[in-house]
């Protein structure tokens, strides 16, 4: 086999195993670059209990935010609809509002642990690092 003719087996490979994983999650791939950057923009406010009181007072997160204006919860909380899809992909049920909450700090807390070890805004946006914090989520809740 020519070294060719394997890379292009590995990216079929590669792309194969992308429309698995984007299949198996619905829409969670498309949820999560907004989730991702809401979290950026928490970090960048100081943290979860800090962007909490700046939004308490009325004020916006640090950065592009994708959730300002949110009515239910402005500036905090990303709409339920990006939450509750990121959360049930993969899963055969829908979050309680508990479940919520206790997701957005988790997303919060893997975004700022991995802007803590230095990787970019835009790699912690891709769904590789979606999927992997999913993963954290999902074994977190379940205790």
């Amino acid at each position: 086999m020519s070294y060719k003719e394997m890379s292009r087996r590995l990216a079929d490979l590669e792309l194969a195993q992308d429309s698995v994983r984007t299949a198996q999650h619905g829409t969670a791939p498309e949820v999560w670059p907004r989730l991702a950057q809401w979290a950026l923009a928490v970090h960048a406010s100081g943290g979860w209990e800090v962007a909490q009181g700046i939004v308490n007072r009325g004020g916006l997160l640090a950065g592009p935010c994708p959730y300002h204006g949110n009515a239910a919860h402005p500036h905090v909380f990303p709409h339920a609809w990006d939450v509750q899809f990121f959360y049930r992909a993969g899963t055969h049920h829908w979050p309680t509002p508990q479940q919520q909450a206790e997701t957005c700090w988790l997303i919060a807390a893997c975004v700022a642990d991995l802007v803590e070890q230095g990787a970019p805004g835009a790699q912690i946006r891709g769904w590789d690092v979606g999927y992997d914090v999913w993963n954290v989520i999902q074994r977190e809740l379940a205790g």
